[in-house]
């Protein structure tokens, strides 16, 4: 199965650095041999924090339901807009303006994307409960005939800043992920390289050594 190749994988990391050091008897020198050594640190040790990430990190999900994807978000929030919009039309300019804070009200200002994984999640997700005090400070604003649209208009937009706020925690989760990706396989094919050039070398010399006198 998946989680017992990820074991076995993950141990034969830790056995080589073990026996790498053993293979060299303990001396590095800065040459093509330490460099494929210090790159196979870096691979196991961004492996098993790897592992952690993509064994802990998708459970977080569930704690949505279930996951959308971006294109379904943007669909799902452009719905709720639309429904916003439509109670808001033939009202008065208070509630349009109100309609219109509450439809900006959690949006990014600009591309937040990979700040996500180095920031603080909580800046890029609005305060259910600000907005609620906010709606409760100016209700009596609204008149009385478009309360009730009103309220219909404030469980809207906690709906969407719902939706805001998975999407925002998904696309973290989904970011990190991403990164580990970034760094663990560049890495790794480094290795690779280094490794294929350590042996040759090897090969080539120990080869050449036996024809001197």
């Amino acid at each position: 199965m998946l989680k017992g190749w990820l074991s076995f994988h993950i141990y034969i990391g830790l056995l080589t650095l073990l026996i790498v050091p053993m293979h060299a008897g303990f001396k590095f020198d800065l040459n093509v041999h330490t460099l494929s050594f210090v790159l196979m640190v870096i691979v196991v040790i961004s492996g098993m924090f790897g592992a952690y990430l993509y064994i802990n990190y998708p459970v977080k999900f569930t704690k949505y339901g279930y996951e959308l994807l971006y294109a379904e978000f943007d669909d799902e929030i452009n719905k709720l807009i639309k429904q916003m919009h439509s109670i808001s039309r033939n009202k008065s300019q208070f509630f349009v303006q109100k309609c219109d804070e509450a439809i900006s009200y959690g949006l990014p200002k600009g591309q937040v994307g990979w700040q996500l994984v180095f920031g603080s999640v909580r800046k890029y997700i609005p305060s259910q409960s600000d907005y609620i005090n906010n709606v409760q400070n100016y209700m009596s604003r609204i008149p009385e005939k478009e309360r009730k649209d009103f309220q219909r208009l404030t469980v809207i937009s906690l709906q969407k800043m719902e939706l805001q706020n998975r999407f925002v925690s998904q696309m973290r989760i989904k970011n990190i992920l991403d990164a580990w990706l970034y760094i663990h396989l560049p890495v790794s094919f480094a290795m690779l390289i280094a490794l294929a050039v350590h042996i040759v070398s090897v090969i080539y010399y120990n080869g050449f050594s036996m024809f001197l006198p």
